[in-house]
């Protein structure tokens, strides 16, 4: 069963499911290619009512992200980054409104890392800021294969500082863990 909060296995709440979900249910061109490519709990996933407080299977989650970037999008991860960039943005604009008007960089930090143990419960996300213009993000323990879920969150916080700042802010990928490293880690940077 996908449902659960048995914190033995990797759990993602609803409200990043919801997204990806209507994402295969919307792609009526590659249809048939769900249907031959998801494993059956991904199906069920697919099928199901998603509600946002939810925990659902992380696994079964990565498998539908993973197909739409191979089939819907081509895996062009631009469009990947641009989907978090949007999602920073809608978050930034509604929940965390204070932090623009504030301009606290090390308080969005602490969110963000905050927001990664509400939607999953497995990983660490630790944030450092480096310098005055840098941020270092590490995933450790999270063993994700395939590199949409680091994409989407490289344009999350991208856009998130970008609206925080006022300024252009760049993402340089230092560590993969989809290319055999032990960590996934990438740095922002902006001119100060």
């Amino acid at each position: 069963m996908i449902i659960g909060n048995n914190y033995m296995e990797r759990k993602v709440k609803g409200t990043l499911v919801k997204m990806i979900v209507k994402g295969i249910r919307a792609d009526q061109v590659n249809k048939a290619t769900y249907d031959n490519v998801l494993s059956d709990e991904a199906k069920e996933l697919v099928n199901m009512r998603i509600l946002d407080s939810i925990w659902y299977s992380f696994d079964a989650y990565n498998e539908c992200y993973t197909a739409i970037y191979n089939f819907l999008i081509k895996k062009n991860y631009k469009i990947v980054i641009q989907w978090g960039n949007e999602f920073g943005e809608s978050i930034m604009n509604s929940a965390y409104k204070n932090l623009l008007l504030e301009k606290d960089i090390d308080y969005l930090l602490e969110k963000y890392q905050r927001f990664h143990k509400l939607v999953l419960n497995f990983g660490t996300l630790k944030m450092e800021r480096v310098s005055n213009n840098e941020v270092l993000v590490s995933y450790l323990n999270f063993n994700v294969n395939g590199e949409v879920w680091f994409y989407t969150s490289v344009g999350w916080m991208q856009k998130s500082l970008e609206m925080c700042l006022n300024k252009k802010v760049n993402y340089e990928f230092l560590k993969k863990s989809w290319e055999g490293d032990d960590i996934t880690q990438y740095k922002l940077s902006w001119i100060p």
